[in-house]
């Protein structure tokens, strides 16, 4: 069995919970239903050479709010900083930052889903990973208030006890299959990696895309060459390119270098979230275990037990230490069931490796219940650790939710790993 087809019998969110009976509903029923907010790492000088940007989009992907910030400020892409990528379906309030001399160009910001809500100037870019958190406010639709109460306990037995660290649906694409076109980057199956990305697969898509997934499979090249919605920029550049050259490869690499890197990166974390289940399954998310390697719970790195670093699972990549002990079986028990390659590392697509805490802790939680012009709802609030998912602590209070079809993306990351 090759290894998309290994991939596709998997679904990449683990069916593992915490809590055995949720409380229903559904979320991101509007942009304004889902919002974060950024934590800085640490506050901006006030001085310096860069311009620090507080912005907030409102149902835009974190691909067209660079493209607005270029063109307000008249800068390139290697000019624009960002600490996080934040969800399109989402009202999200993050920090950008841009050399200072392109300052002038801020009176001319202006577009009607994005907002300035401020700069102040810095002594150093922002680089990806610049942040100690975000805050959240969620609102559960479709839903009765009184399950308030519940949602509570439920956020407070999380707070005190933490959660396990897996990774998000938004990781992995609109079409939940993120991970099985980096598998195929990384075995260089770039007719596989195609087929992936524009045929019919599995058939997890949204309906309005049927016609152009079977214009795929028939070559039918003017519906591929002016069908694409420029929501989907990957899909629309890599049939185009195919179109010119037939050369699945080029194709692929239409995508660009961020795109590509965070596919393989999507590799690897449902990789990580298969050794994650796995520990959970035997009970032991709570338990230190001889030959667990423990980590910082925000800075990932090297932090011993006793000094509050949380036991650690494998995202697998460059330079990658496996655990020993219990741990270390697991992990590479998951790699051997994928048939993982030590000579996919030399891949220039391959990530890097990481030991990620098995476990996050949310703070600042609370609920309410009420109603508004849009109906009932139940709103979570609550501040999670960087590079930890919201929709998985959504996922715990409402129980097992299917992943709906949207337009976003196909690369429409959370934030993802370094």
């Amino acid at each position: 069995m090759d290894l998309t087809t290994k991939l596709r019998s998997q679904p990449p969110c683990p069916s593992f919970r915490i809590f055995e009976d949720g409380i229903g509903g559904c979320i991101k029923a509007r942009p304004e239903d889902f919002q974060v907010e950024e934590i800085p790492w640490r506050d901006p000088s006030g001085q310096g050479e860069y311009l620090y940007l507080f912005v907030e989009k409102n149902g835009m992907s974190h691909g067209e709010l660079l493209a607005v910030v270029r063109k307000a400020f008249d800068c390139e892409a290697r000019d624009v900083g960002y600490a996080g990528m934040k969800d399109k379906a989402a009202v999200t309030r993050q920090w950008l930052s841009i050399p200072k001399k392109f300052s002038e160009n801020a009176s001319h910001f202006n577009h009607e889903q994005v907002r300035l809500l401020g700069t102040i100037q810095a002594d150093r870019p922002l680089r990806r990973g610049d942040l100690r958190g975000n805050r959240f406010v969620i609102k559960i639709r479709d839903i009765d208030p009184i399950k308030a109460i519940q949602a509570g306990r439920m956020l407070q037995k999380i707070e005190e006890d933490g959660l396990p660290a897996f990774y998000g649906p938004q990781r992995f694409g609109y079409r939940q299959n993120n991970h099985r076109l980096g598998g195929a980057l990384l075995t260089n199956d770039w007719q596989g990696a195609l087929d992936e990305l524009l045929g019919p697969s599995d058939g997890n898509y949204p309906p309005h895309q049927t016609a152009l997934r079977e214009a795929w499979s028939s070559q039918d090249a003017e519906a591929l060459r002016s069908g694409w919605r420029p929501s989907q920029r990957f899909e629309m550049l890599a049939a185009r390119k195919w179109l010119k050259y037939h050369d699945a490869e080029k194709s692929i690499r239409s995508g660009g270098r961020v795109t590509l890197n965070f596919l393989t990166s999507a590799f690897s974390s449902f990789l990580f979230n298969q050794i994650l289940e796995e520990r959970c399954r035997r009970g032991l998310l709570q338990v230190h275990q001889e030959g667990d390697l423990s980590v910082d719970p925000l800075k990932k790195s090297t932090l011993a037990a006793e000094e509050g670093g949380i036991p650690s699972a494998l995202f697998w990549g460059k330079d990658a230490q496996l655990a020993d002990g219990i741990q270390g079986e697991i992990e590479r028990q998951v790699l051997k069931t994928y048939d993982i390659q030590p000579e996919w590392l030399q891949n220039r697509w391959a990530p890097y490796g990481e030991r990620r805490p098995m476990r996050f802790h949310i703070s600042n939680a609370g609920v309410e219940g009420g109603f508004d012009e849009h109906g009932s709802y139940i709103e979570l609030r609550f501040t999670l650790p960087r590079g930890m998912f919201a929709t998985v602590v959504a996922a715990e209070i409402m129980g097992e939710q299917d992943h709906p079809e949207t337009d976003e993306d196909q690369i429409s990351p959370d934030a993802p790993s370094a």
